[in-house]
């Protein structure tokens, strides 16, 4: 229980002095990280050149890739995103309701279902009132 014994400050200059340590060692592994193995190794020998006795062939312009092949990528990449909005739309068109009348009927069952809940619950309030008055 160390830590609560030492206040803000104590622990503030302690965090600092040990980023502080941290850097120090670090420094000379910095420095030695730039050294390379092969500084002590003797000069290399020179070698002897190979001719090459083959011929050389004519150097074929490679520009990437032709005009053919970039109007396939194309292609695709458009039926791809045609493909994804066919896919978005038919499932847009299974969630949405069906046609109108189907939508107009559902409301006016919400609304009949509205008056119903309404009617019952006045029912309920009103056979209240009439218990408290009994129970007077």
């Amino acid at each position: 229980m160390v830590r609560a014994a030492m206040s803000n400050r104590a622990r503030s200059f302690a965090v600092a002095t040990l980023i502080a340590l941290c850097c120090i060692l670090m420094a000379p592994l910095a420095a030695l990280a730039q050294q390379t193995p092969f500084d002590g190794l003797p000069p290399a020998t020179p070698q002897e050149e190979q001719t090459n006795t083959t011929s050389r062939q004519a150097v074929t312009n490679n520009d990437g890739l032709e005009t053919w092949q970039g109007g396939l990528i194309v292609l695709g990449g458009l039926s791809l995103l045609v493909g994804i909005g066919l896919a978005i739309a038919r499932d847009a068109r299974e969630r949405a309701p069906a046609d109108e009348e189907h939508a107009e009927q559902h409301d006016a069952d919400a609304h009949k279902h509205s008056k119903q809940s309404k009617e019952r619950q006045r029912q309920k309030q009103k056979s209240a009132r009439a218990a408290r008055r009994r129970n007077r």
